[in-house]
Formats: structure tokens, C-alpha cells, sequence
């Protein structure tokens, strides 16, 4: 505990002061620790006699005493100052290079000879491994005989259904449902047509046609107009009404049907 009347604050600055009469330093080091939280670096004496911790400038007189620190710090200082001084002013021996001694009298040892510097050839050259990479070639294309046909994307018929209406009633058949049964029975009709194709290259053509469905749902009869009057219209619209007369209906009872068959396709 700080002695009581010991520890003080200054009027200017509100910084501790210390009553260090009669005091050890040791003493006041541990007062100022107990009392500020840090070591007593450097002391500062008053006007009016006490002592303080720092120079606020305000009745502070800066020739006090100083802490064991400080006085370390300067004899340190005076100890690097002459071991400066001490190696400037002895003088170094003077070494003669004929006989390999001082001047002075002092021996100096007789200096190993150096071991003769033997060359080492660089290591040889080596070109650097290249990777092998290897290509997978594809296989060669499978050659047909001459004798085969060779059918392309342009052989390909085309046949599709335009324009379907129908007489039934629309709360018991759909257009899309009377489209999907003709849909599902065009291929003998594309038959007709690769067969026109094969004497007719490149025929182009829009059949008209009209079906009577029975209430069974069999055709009973179908007429069919062409827009294109080349000779191989007939034989075509023949195959076609044979390959039309063999369609069958679900049972919707009796109806007609108007569509029209458009052939776009070639050879």
C-alpha cells in the first residue's frame, strides 16, 4: 500500500507526484508501480520538492534522478565509444609477404596450401525423351458392291394429310382422333407412291380425296381428284384407291371424310 501523504496529484496536469523524501529508490520504483501501473523510467523533481514520473512541463525541473535503466543504457554507450576508440588506435601488425611474418616479431602460421582445382566436364548432352503419342485412326469406310443400291435421305418418300374435315359430330369425334386414323394406315400409300417414284423421278402431287364411312366404320366408296395431270397420275391414283378402300374406321357410325394427300418426296 502507498504510504499515506506520499503519492499526490499536480494542479496543471493532474499527473502523479511522489513525496521522495527519505524514500529509497527501490522504494519509489514499487510506489510508482503500484500506483501509475508501469516501471519507473524517468524521475523528474519539482519546484515545490516532490518528485514525478513524467515532465509535464509545469513546475518540473529536469535535473533529477534517473533511473538504474537510463544509467545502463549510458555506460553501454560508453563501452561501444572505446571499443571503437581501442581498435582505431592499435596499430595492426604489418604482415611481409616474402617470409610470411610480422615486423613486429609476431609469428603468423604458415597458411595451408589450397588443394589444385580439378575440372569437372559437364555432363553430356541428352535430348529429352519425347512421348511416343499415338493415333487411333478410325476404320476405313465399308465399301459396297456396285451392284447394290445405295439409298440416301433423298429416297426417302414423303406423304402427309392436309386440310381434314369430317361430318361427324364434334361431341363424339375430334379432327385430331379422325387424323390419327388415317395417320395410322398411310403406309400402303407411301407404297404407291415410292413405286411412281421409281418411273417418275422427282413427281410432285396433291390428291384430293373423299371417303364414305359405313356405320361399321368400313369405306364404302371414295373419289379422288389430282392437281397435277402427268401421265403417271393414273396408275398412282389407282394403287391409291385400292390401298384407301381396305381402311377401317372405329365404329362412329356413318360419316365423311375430305382430306387432301400431299406427295412431296423424290428419288
Amino acid at each position: 500500500m502507498a504510504p499515506v501523504g506520499r503519492v499526490g496529484r499536480c494542479a496543471s496536469c493532474a499527473a502523479f507526484t511522489y513525496d521522495a523524501n527519505d524514500l529509497p529508490e527501490e522504494d519509489l520504483r514499487r510506489l510508482v508501480l503500484e500506483t501509475e501501473g508501469r516501471v519507473l523510467t524517468t524521475l523528474v523533481h519539482r519546484t515545490d520538492g516532490r518528485v514525478m514520473s513524467v515532465d509535464c512541463g509545469h513546475g518540473t525541473i529536469r535535473t533529477g534522478r534517473r533511473s538504474n535503466s537510463r544509467r545502463f543504457v549510458v555506460l553501454g554507450a560508453a563501452v561501444v565509444v572505446l571499443a571503437l576508440g581501442a581498435r582505431l588506435l592499435w596499430p595492426r601488425p604489418v604482415m611481409d609477404d616474402q617470409h610470411d611474418q610480422a615486423i613486429d616479431g609476431v609469428e603468423v602460421p604458415t597458411p595451408v596450401p589450397s588443394e589444385p582445382i580439378v575440372e569437372v566436364p559437364p555432363p553430356p548432352v541428352t535430348q529429352p525423351v519425347v512421348p511416343q503419342t499415338f493415333v487411333m485412326m478410325a476404320p476405313a469406310p465399308e465399301v459396297r458392291p456396285i451392284s447394290e443400291p445405295i439409298v440416301s435421305e433423298a429416297m426417302r418418300v414423303d406423304v402427309h394429310l392436309g386440310d381434314v374435315t369430317h361430318t361427324w359430330d364434334r361431341h363424339i369425334v375430334q379432327t385430331n382422333q379422325v387424323v390419327d386414323a388415317l395417320e395410322g394406315q398411310l403406309d400402303p400409300v407411301r407404297g404407291c407412291y415410292r413405286s411412281t417414284l421409281e418411273t417418275s423421278r422427282g413427281y410432285r402431287g396433291v390428291l384430293t380425296t373423299r371417303l364414305f364411312v359405313e356405320r361399321d366404320g368400313r369405306v364404302s366408296r371414295l373419289s379422288l381428284s389430282s392437281t397435277n395431270r402427268q401421265t403417271a397420275n393414273a396408275a398412282l391414283e389407282r394403287c391409291v384407291e385400292s390401298s384407301m378402300k381396305a381402311m377401317e374406321f372405329p365404329v362412329w357410325g356413318s360419316g365423311q371424310v375430305a382430306f387432301r394427300l400431299v406427295f412431296s418426296g423424290a428419288l
